[in-house]
């Protein structure tokens, strides 16, 4: 039956609907296949059979689920709008638009016009619309007409004008959101209170400012809108008007009684209007508004008195626009009286720090400039300037620019990562960190992205000390990272310790050296340089040992770095030194390893820059004196040498004066024995042709000097004799030579056999 009378109500079937009440007992108030008779009639708009329905005993405030009404109609798409989840018939009747309905349901049905949803909506709550609906049915219109009718008739009946809903807004809320004037007059003529708070403590001001809607601003505040009231963020209706950058808003509440206070009105951060007029200067108002339109805003609150000093969590206006805003902004706010040299809270910054983190060199330079102006005129520092060095540089993409107060020094402006800051490093310290605290590694492995370090960044700390468990210092990671500022910053003005370890004993400057190409700095022989310098003026220990024994010179051997190695012998460092396991550096070089690389053809091979790389370390510490027949384990640097089997560094210690005929204690080894063991055949035939060349040498030498002692002879016989000689020397296949043993005597050695490693 409840079928039949849910066909009759759809078909605005009165005599129907009639005959089925009379014959049946209906329970109108109860729900029938997801719908109420009584909301089903409403939506289909007729008053007459609302009022038969609710006379036989629907409740007329029944609240009833959205879901619940199977409404196929425009009215659907309303009620999403209004965000309304429970409904009762008077709120259907507003929300529809349907004067005539909503008359039956408050003049003859009784409906209650406070009566609210679940969510506490009354139906003077709906009136509000900003929506235009061009729809021709019955009554779904937004004429304002339509809507005064229903607002008189709702306050008539006694509607609370000032109700609050579930999010605590008023109707007057709803009004300047939806920017309804004839709504919003209507409601103040009957009393509405203007200044009253929501749940986010927001006036109907600070609704209508966020709205950008001028003329319902006017509105509001032509009838006692108070300006200086906070939300519960501490912001005022001209914080948002400022966040907006909308002159003529911050024009009219400026102008308003309390404008004036509300210009200097701090919110829970410290936030004035300024602060936010700057901050909303970004990328995404730059498309919006012109320049002028920009500084327009942040000219009216300076005008009005806006405090230059005041500071939002330590940081003052020009500090936020020297970060990241326009030229003129910082311009405007300078030439207002802003100060160039102000300290932030706690960390120092001042506004010259912001533009070079953020790398802004035109703001760089024209606060460098205005501190040079300031100071020829008299001006004083408010601190001193902190100890830099000039750098030299070809670089064209470095620029001069002077310190916060004075000094010279270099800003890098090429390198656009912001993963490591000079500044923010500073101002942590100066905020009370431990400049030299030690960090494991392998706690951020899985923290990366959330810190901000590149997976190359830390592949290349895991290289510098050892792995994943190693533990790095903040001087350590500024070295490895290649960040001259950085380390300048730590060191000169956070005052590192430049001999600070890490737990394995690594100083920054054992951290120095590494093989490892870095794209982003293809000068990196100079930045190495700089940075070496910075540390060893700061007393960093050339020879400082790690718990291993190894010296920086130790490590530039292993990265087999010639740039490093050239830079420690340059200071001073011990070319001899003996680590834990007695290898000097000149054995660690020698016993070097390289990364194979892959041709086309699917082949490995040894990479020639490393293999180059070793030779030019070997050479460096040949050079410099380093010990030839120092042994380790009874080998010397030639014997490693020959195993590994790089030809290059086998020839330069050599021609340096190594005695290829050297033998090692018990053994009796020689490197020629290294080298055949492990099957070097290019170094095998070299140490051949060498020991040959230099045997011949030195009988040539014995003979002119027995020529000498005796009497002349005719020349031709010598060199027939010197001719013999040699020719008895040939050797008869290319890959058997006639050596001198390891202990002498004459041996045939052929290495073209497998095994012939093991078997000698």
């Amino acid at each position: 039956m409840s079928e039949d009378l849910k066909y009759a109500i759809s078909q605005n079937n009165l005599k129907k609907i009639q005959e089925i009440l009379c014959t049946t007992n209906v329970d109108l108030n109860r729900k029938y296949s997801k719908y109420r008779p009584l909301l089903q009639a409403c939506v289909k708009g007729s008053p007459v059979i609302v009022g038969a329905l609710v006379k036989a005993g629907a409740n007329v405030n029944i609240k009833v689920h959205y879901d619940y009404i199977e409404l196929r109609s425009p009215l659907n798409g309303e009620i999403g709008r209004h965000g309304i989840q429970t409904v009762t018939p008077l709120i259907l009747g507003v929300v529809d638009r349907n004067l005539e309905l909503v008359k039956k349901l408050l003049q003859d049905c009784g409906a209650d016009v406070n009566a609210t949803n679940e969510a506490g909506t009354a139906p003077l709550h709906c009136i509000p619309t900003n929506r235009v609906d061009t729809h021709t049915r019955r009554g779904l219109t937004a004429k304002a007409q339509v809507k005064q009718e229903i607002a008189e008739l709702l306050l008539k009946a006694g509607a609370e004008v000032n109700a609050l809903d579930g999010k605590g807004q008023t109707p007057l809320h709803r009004a300047v959101i939806a920017k309804d004037l004839v709504f919003t007059n209507l409601l103040l003529k009957a009393g509405a209170d203007v200044n009253l708070s929501d749940g986010e403590r927001k006036t109907p001001l600070h609704r209508t400012v966020t709205a950008n809607h001028l003329e319902s601003t006017q509105i509001l505040l032509e009838n006692g809108a108070r300006v200086d009231i906070a939300d519960r963020d501490g912001s005022t209706a001209l914080h948002i008007a400022a966040r907006a950058l909308d002159r003529q808003l911050c024009q009219l509440l400026i102008r308003h009684e309390g404008g004036k206070t509300a210009v200097n009105h701090t919110a829970r951060d410290g936030a004035t209007p300024l602060h936010v007029a700057i901050e909303s200067i970004n990328v995404y108002y730059t498309m919006m508004y012109t320049s002028e339109e920009r500084m327009s805003v942040v000219q009216l609150l300076i005008d009005n008195g806006a405090d230059l000093t005041s500071q939002k969590h330590g940081l003052t206006p020009l500090h936020l626009a020297a970060e990241d805003k326009p030229l003129d902004i910082v311009k405007m706010l300078v030439e207002a009286g802003a100060d160039i040299r102000a300290e932030a809270l706690k960390t120092g910054l001042t506004p010259l720090d912001m533009a070079k983190h953020t790398k802004k060199q035109d703001v760089v330079d024209y606060l460098v400039a205005r501190a040079e102006k300031d100071n020829e005129e008299g001006g004083r520092p408010k601190r001193d300037p902190p100890s830099v060095e000039p750098r030299q540089t070809d670089t064209p993409v470095e620029e001069t620019v002077e310190g916060a107060v004075g000094g010279i020094q270099k800003l890098d402006i090429k390198d656009e990562d912001k993963g490591t800051y000079p500044v923010v490093a500073g101002a942590l310290v100066k905020a009370g960190a431990n400049v030299n605290i030690r960090v494991k590694l392998h706690s951020i492995h899985f923290r990366l992205r959330e810190l901000g370090v590149s997976v190359t960044m830390y592949e290349n700390l895991c290289q510098a000390v050892g792995g994943m468990y190693g533990t790095v210092t903040p001087l350590i990671i500024g070295v490895v990272d290649r960040n001259v500022e950085l380390v300048r910053k730590l060191l000169q003005d956070c005052g590192a310790d430049a001999n600070a370890t890490n737990e394995a004993g690594l100083t920054p400057l054992h951290c120095i050296p590494t093989n490892k190409k870095d794209e982003r700095l293809p000068a990196s022989a100079h930045v190495k340089q700089e940075i070496a310098d910075l540390l060893l003026k700061a007393g960093a220990q050339v020879n400082a040992c790690d718990s291993k024994a190894e010296t920086p010179l130790h490590c530039a051997a292993m990265a087999k770095d010639p740039v490093s190695t050239r830079i420690f012998l340059q200071n001073g460092a011990t070319v001899d030194i003996v680590n834990s396991e007695g290898s000097t550096p000149l054995h660690t070089a020698c016993q070097a390893k390289v990364d194979s690389r892959c041709n086309i053809t699917g082949m490995y091979y040894p990479d020639t820059n490393q293999i180059q790389n070793i030779a030019a370390v070997v050479k460096l510490l040949v050079d410099n004196r380093a010990n030839l027949s120092s042994q380790k384990h009874g080998l010397t640097p030639l014997h490693l040498a020959a195993e590994v089997g790089y030809l290059n560094v086998v020839k330069v210690l050599v021609r340096a004066g190594a005695d290829i005929n050297t033998k090692a204690p018990v053994t009796d080894l020689t490197p020629l024995d290294m080298a055949v063991h492990a099957r070097k055949q290019d170094v095998v035939n070299y140490l051949v042709t060498e020991a040959a060349e230099r045997r011949r040498r030195l009988q040539v030498t014995k003979k002119r000097t027995k020529e000498r002692q005796r009497p002349k002879r005719d020349s031709s016989s010598v060199e027939q004799a010197e001719d013999n000689n040699m020719s008895s020397q040939q050797t008869v296949t290319p890959v058997e030579e006639t050596v001198e043993g390891a202990v002498g005597g004459i041996q045939q050695l052929d290495i073209r056999d497998e095994d012939s490693g093991d078997k000698e």
